[in-house]
């Protein structure tokens, strides 16, 4: 009954689309110069789909009014900076966002010279190819929730996970512990819920889509300003609140409810405020659930701008959740757990513009994380109780300058880990049958990691740019001094081809939670990789990008337990709460690569679209094991998005993929029902492979304006066709036979906004 209805709902604003309102408001918002921060006077602005336009002020500010509510692209120019298009800005009768645009010095036009304008000016930022999106592409995309992490998903780079009701991102191979998220600059641990300790990933995102600007995603060789990750950097940026009026927001979908508010702060500051809680506890029997998350988050952010050379930034993100399940006697149910996870982080960024040009930006970071797991099997067997509090204190600084064409920045920093670990298991039988005895641990682990950057982007007059950095990073627990040489090469052919080209080295430490298993784990090497890149691009149109990559990554120095040495940890999965790994040996490698080719037209008319696909392999061993193929190891992916927009007030958007089975291991089904859970067989790890995955997602997005509110509503109709993705393999002991376990079928997730 459920998927009839679902259809129904979202077809249903076809129907009732109607006319285009022929309501306006404005579009206003500030240039700055992205090197300098200042104010940039005598811009011109240009609305692409109409003859409306401006031009800044003294204090770089504009202001278009008679704009057509709906969705607009921008664009911006100025003498001797480079020309850009900024897409997907919403304009409503009352409170549209004010527009903050960064404009890059570039190329002057003269002449007869055209220049293009830019939809993809990431691709230009470090040599290495990134990629770029907007609040609106977060917010609308299909499948995605409005979760940022999800969005990347559509990224030929990025894998799925384990299942499709996590966020991981699983970068060219890589392992979801290595990827580093910052926001506004700030590093974060983690930005979800129920995240596990030491991963970067969960189900549900902590972050409000509304309060994002954009995100910044670079797979791969990324520049020397980021370390102590391997695989990719998502850097999110959080927008400013309005200092032109106060602004409030109330909402509500199937997941929970939230507000938001943003106003000035006298005339030199403003503040953005937003919280949501979950309520699906409150709904377990009408949903006939057997047990429901509970989760609350809060985002905010405060700007000053106390002169016209500063900008004083302050920033809070906090989420609490718990999940409880009780197994038992229901042996297919499998476990007993209470799970609760608070996270928070909190940061104060200074930076100051000064009149040579360069600028200094210093900021300060603090993380906090607690975690508490009970675990036991439905039988109250192998039962662990595992708690941990980990609070990191960073404080790190960056002085940029250009000198001609040359753009250096140098910076240094150190980040302090104090952390407590306090864990009970019983003795237990991994997956594989491998017995492992009780374990007990009570550390303290507090330590300190000191880094420092050089980093230049020189711009030669043939289209050459060049990226050249080096970084060091020391930690004083494990005693290891990683320096880590990078360099990228990005040549301009012509007006719409460019070859990219990076190489690198890169080192991070293994996470606390498994360094402190062991006292003796002081000696476990930082995690390694050499990777490279050569790729090409191609610009059919000012909107559109094609771009083929082909890349090839060598870890070295990869951790395992001495307890299962045949197993590299890199190859254990998506999951990484605690386990009793003991002592930690270095050793493994690892070895991935493959290509990657990504098609985007950003939003110009009523279209937009995506389509990736890649090919890779990974495989890790360890000094006593043999080569095995990595989790994530899917072989073939693809990705395609569409969106449409028919009218200012109806959006419909769909997303396609498709991707090979992950690998997963037989089971063992003598010694499953000997055991009474699942066995898999060891000598056959990774051996296998799930059916092909695929899935249909569709989004509908629609907007109406009242005379005292706007309402914004949406259905986002995910696993259209109800299509049974397995996800897993498991023993049932009920039906005493291999059973899979199937991911999120047809499921609308639905929401409605009200703002005033």
């Amino acid at each position: 009954m459920l998927k009839p209805i679902a259809w129904l709902v979202l077809l249903l604003p076809l129907v009732l689309q109607g006319a285009e309102y022929e309501l306006t408001g404005v579009l206003q918002g500030q240039v700055l110069d992205k090197e300098s921060g200042e104010t940039l006077e005598g811009c011109n602005l240009q609305l692409l789909d109409s003859r409306l336009g401006a031009a800044s002020d003294l204090d770089g500010r504009f202001r278009i009014e008679a704009v057509k509510v709906g969705v607009h692209n921008l664009r911006v120019s100025r003498l001797g900076y480079e020309t850009r298009v900024v897409t997907d800005l919403v304009v409503t009768p009352r409170h549209s966002d004010e527009v903050v645009i960064e404009l890059a010095p570039g190329a002057m036009e003269l002449g007869e010279i055209v220049v293009r304008p830019d939809y993809f000016s990431v691709r230009d930022e470090g040599g290495a190819p990134a990629v770029r999106y907007n609040r609106e592409e977060i917010r609308r995309a299909p499948g995605s929730a409005e979760d940022v992490s999800r969005l990347l998903h559509v990224h030929p780079a990025v894998a799925m996970g384990q299942d499709d009701q996590r966020n991981d991102l699983v970068v060219r191979g890589g392992n979801p512990i290595e990827n580093l998220l910052t926001v506004d600059g700030h590093p974060v641990q983690n930005l979800s819920h129920f995240s596990n300790q030491g991963s970067t990933g969960g189900p549900v995102s902590i972050l409000q889509a509304d309060f994002i600007d954009d995100v910044r995603f670079v797979p791969g060789s990324f520049d020397s300003r980021f370390g102590n990750r391997l695989s990719s950097v998502m850097d999110v940026r959080m927008r400013r609140g309005s200092d032109g009026c106060m602004r409030g927001e109330l909402y509500s979908s199937m997941a929970g409810i939230g507000f938001q508010a943003e106003g000035p702060l006298g005339k030199k500051g403003s503040f953005l405020l937003g919280g949501r809680r979950s309520y699906l506890e409150l709904m377990v029997d009408q949903l006939n659930l057997a047990n429901a998350p509970v989760m609350a988050d809060l985002n905010g952010k405060v700007s000053f701008h106390p002169g016209p050379r500063d900008r004083v930034d302050v920033l809070l993100l906090g989420s609490s959740s718990r999940m409880l399940q009780s197994a038992v006697d229901d042996a297919d149910q499998g476990v007993n757990f209470d799970t609760r996870v608070k996270n928070s982080m909190s940061g104060l960024s200074w930076r100051h513009f000064r009149k040579d040009g360069s600028s200094l930006t210093t900021r300060v970071t603090l993380n906090n994380q607690l975690f508490d797991e009970t675990f036991s099997w439905y039988d109250s067997t192998e039962r662990s109780d595992h708690s941990a509090r980990e609070n990191t204190l960073t404080l790190q600084s960056e002085w940029s300058r250009r000198f001609g064409a040359s753009l250096w920045t140098i910076g240094a920093g150190a980040e302090r880990l104090d952390s407590h670990h306090d864990v009970t298991l019983e003795s237990w039988t991994t997956v594989f049958g491998e017995p492992i005895p009780p374990a007990r641990v009570e550390l303290d682990l507090d330590k300190v990691r000191s880094f420092g950057f050089l980093n230049l982007v020189h711009e030669t007059g043939f289209g050459l740019q060049l990226t050249a950095g080096m970084r060091v990073d020391h930690d004083d627990w494990f005693g290891t001094t990683d320096l880590q040489p990078r360099v990228a090469l990005r040549q301009q052919l012509f007006r719409d081809w460019a070859i990219t080209g990076s190489a690198g080295e890169y080192a991070q430490t293994i996470p606390a939670g498994w360094a402190a298993q062991d006292e003796r784990n002081r000696n476990a090497e930082s995690m390694k990789v050499r990777q490279g890149q050569l790729g090409f691009e191609w610009r059919p149109a000012d909107a559109w990008l094609l771009s083929l990559d082909g890349f090839h990554r060598s870890y070295r120095d990869m951790p395992y337990s001495r307890q299962q040495p045949w197993l590299p940890l890199a190859a254990a999965g998506s999951y990484f709460g605690y386990r009793d790994l003991g002592l930690i040996l270095s050793g493994g490698e690892g070895r991935a690569y493959g290509l990657e080719f990504l098609a985007q037209k950003k939003l110009s008319g009523k279209t937009y679209g995506t389509f990736s696909y890649a090919w890779s392999l990974n495989r890790y061993r360890t000094p006593l094991g043999e080569w095995e193929t990595g989790p994530f190891d899917r072989r073939h992916m693809a990705t395609v998005i569409l969106g449409w927009l028919p009218s200012n007030r109806l959006e419909l958007s769909m997303k396609y993929a498709i991707s090979g089975g992950a690998p997963t291991t037989p089971i063992n089904e003598t010694a499953s029902a000997i055991a009474g859970r699942s066995r898999y067989d060891i000598a056959r790890f990774n051996e296998d492979r799930l059916p092909v995955y695929h899935r249909l997602d569709l989004r509908a997005d629609w907007r109406f304006h009242f005379r005292t509110l706007d309402l914004v509503t949406f259905l986002d109709l995910q696993n259209a066709y109800n299509q049974k993705n397995v996800t897993s393999r498991y023993w049932s002991v009920e039906d005493q036979q291999v059973k899979e376990q199937i991911g999120w079928e047809v499921m609308p997730v639905g929401g409605v906004r009200l703002e005033f």
